[in-house]
């Protein structure tokens, strides 16, 4: 199912957006990703940038980073949106398993945990705030930020979101 437009969750579920931007000229990939209470409201959110990659090595990667930290966070209810179609049914179908992607067969293995894990197609209009923050200046090569306070230059955005 595609998502059109960001959508509250039910009590107890934490939702993460994904998304990928790749920067050819300067060979850099970037990763953003933000996590949200069921309301909409703002918990965490993560950037990290990385050699030039294919896109969908990228969001495995922050697929697998969200689960960790997620479960680490202690949710066990999550939702994990993602612009990349072909991820997201790839996941969701079972194929997980059977990938000769390492981080694809962790991903897999992470949502056999005793929690609820959701994987949804999100349009990339409906995924702004990861978008900002991927594509936002200030990282640093191989270096996982996360902002545990909400960044001035996503606000706009994350309250889009949740009009």
């Amino acid at each position: 199912m595609t998502v059109g437009r960001w959508q509250l969750l039910g009590l107890g579920w934490v939702k993460v957006d994904v998304d990928g931007s790749v920067a050819r000229q300067i060979s850099k990939v970037a990763i953003g990703e933000v996590m949200r209470g069921s309301s909409g409201g703002w918990l965490v959110g993560l950037k990290m940038t990385i050699g030039l990659i294919g896109i969908l090595q990228v969001e495995v990667k922050a697929i697998l980073k969200d689960i960790e930290l997620a479960w680490n966070r202690g949710f066990r209810q999550v939702e994990l949106e993602s612009d990349n179609t072909m991820l997201n049914e790839f996941i969701r179908n079972g194929w997980a398993s059977m990938s000769n992607v390492d981080e694809i067969k962790c991903i897999h293995d992470w949502c056999l945990k005793p929690w609820e894990v959701k994987f949804r197609h999100i349009q990339r209009d409906a995924n702004k705030v990861a978008d900002y923050i991927a594509k936002a200046d200030g990282s640093v090569m191989d270096q996982l930020i996360i902002f545990y306070n909400l960044r001035n230059y996503a606000r706009d955005f994350l309250e889009e979101d949740i009009r």
